[in-house]
C-alpha cells in the first residue's frame, strides 16, 4: 500500500530510487520481515490468521489439543445424527 502510494506521488520512479530519494531528504525506519501474511478479508481469514498466531506461540499444545476435542465432538455428532453434548 505504501509503495503504491510512493509510486503514484513520483510516477515513473522506481521503488528504490523513491526510497533514495526519500532517505535523503528525510530520516525513515524499516523492518523487512520474512514471514506468512494472511488476507483476513477472505472468508475464514480472521480465524486461519488467529490459528497461525496461536499455533505459532507457547500455547501451541493446549491450541492442538482443543482443536482435537472440537473436531471429536464433531465426528461424534455426525455419528449420532444431533447436536454434541457437553
Amino acid at each position: 500500500m505504501v509503495t503504491d502510494f510512493l509510486q503514484y506521488l513520483f510516477d515513473g520512479l522506481s521503488t528504490g530510487a523513491i526510497y533514495s530519494l526519500l532517505a535523503g531528504r528525510e530520516r525513515y525506519l524499516a523492518l523487512e520481515v520474512q514471514g506468512l501474511r494472511y488476507n483476513i478479508g477472505l472468508k475464514y481469514g480472521l480465524l486461519v490468521a488467529q490459528l497461525a498466531l496461536a499455533l505459532d506461540g507457547h500455547d501451541r499444545e493446549e491450541i492442538l489439543a482443543q482443536m482435537v476435542e472440537l473436531l471429536a465432538a464433531r465426528g461424534a455428532r455426525n455419528e449420532r445424527g444431533g447436536v454434541a453434548e457437553t
